[in-house]
């Protein structure tokens, strides 16, 4: 695990930030080393697909890490669509980091970090909304479905031997985990997930 960190901060510019980095210590170490990245960004997709972000100077993200990764940040909902869910009396709707994904870099070429003079950089985090303790976006129901549908996959295969023959998976073996990967078709001609 060191040598991964040490390899991140070896480099000019950093494109994605993998879950294992998503931890104080790691997080202020790789931030330091990048000065070019000056800003953070929570983003989170409500049901409809309206995206609502909430952007962050770097500084202030340091200061209140803990916070921001455990919390999140609060913003009033007015860019997400949530009918019966939030209403004027109770907008308020929280963006909460989702810890277990690579967290990305954006990197604005047309304005350029004086210290470093590599473009500036925003550290762009996937969230959950969070409305009344309750998740309310597109990421935690993909979340849900995927765990569903894993547990069912392992349940069904399990139950009828004849599939685990299909499949070339022996009695003794054990399925770890069931993963699914999804991608818009621009991206399977790109090739890039």
């Amino acid at each position: 695990m060191k040598e991964l960190l040490r390899n991140l901060l070896e480099e000019p510019m950093l494109y994605y930030l993998p879950p294992w980095t998503h931890d104080k210590e790691k997080l202020v170490k790789l931030l330091e080393f990048h000065p070019s990245i000056q800003f953070v960004s929570l983003v989170a997709v409500d049901l409809g697909g309206n995206d609502t972000d909430e952007k962050i100077p770097i500084d202030l993200f340091i200061n209140e890490m803990e916070r921001f990764l455990n919390i999140g940040v609060q913003t009033d909902g007015s860019s997400v669509v949530l009918h019966k869910i939030a209403t004027l009396n109770n907008a308020k709707v929280d963006l909460v980091p989702d810890l277990s994904v690579n967290w990305f870099v954006d990197y604005n070429h047309e304005h350029i970090c004086k210290e470093t003079g590599l473009p500036i950089g925003t550290l762009r985090m996937p969230a959950f909304l969070v409305h009344n303790l309750k998740n309310v976006d597109s990421r935690s129901i993909l979340k849900k479905s995927i765990e569903h549908f894993s547990s069912e996959i392992k349940f069904l295969i399990n139950k009828y031997p004849h599939v685990r023959k299909d499949l070339g998976i022996t009695e003794e073996e054990a399925i770890e985990d069931v993963v699914l990967t999804s991608a818009t078709e621009l991206e399977f001609w790109v090739k890039t997930p």
